[in-house]
């Protein structure tokens, strides 16, 4: 499985509240931001009606053309971004 870097740029401000928080709930920055992704994707999911395409892999070969994921699909992808550094 190969991993992709995504940077994001924050103030000064910004990232010492970040560095604080995750401090506080003992967490690296990175896997803080890794889990507030996740956890926003939850509440963004529940919140509007989004039909994602899945990716080849994910796809049913003898499935229709247009497949897209589960609310609980993507999910479950997202979990386990917390624990991927």
């Amino acid at each position: 499985m190969s991993h992709h870097a995504v940077s994001i740029k924050l103030t000064d401000e910004q990232f010492e509240v970040l560095k604080n928080l995750s401090r506080s709930d003992y967490r690296t920055t990175q896997n803080t931001l890794a889990m507030l992704i996740s956890v926003g994707l939850n509440w963004h999911l529940e919140d509007s009606g989004l039909y994602v395409k899945k990716i080849n892999k994910h796809r049913d070969p003898d499935g229709s053309e247009y497949q897209y994921y589960s609310d609980r699909e993507l999910k479950d992808i997202f979990e386990s971004l917390p624990f991927i550094q």
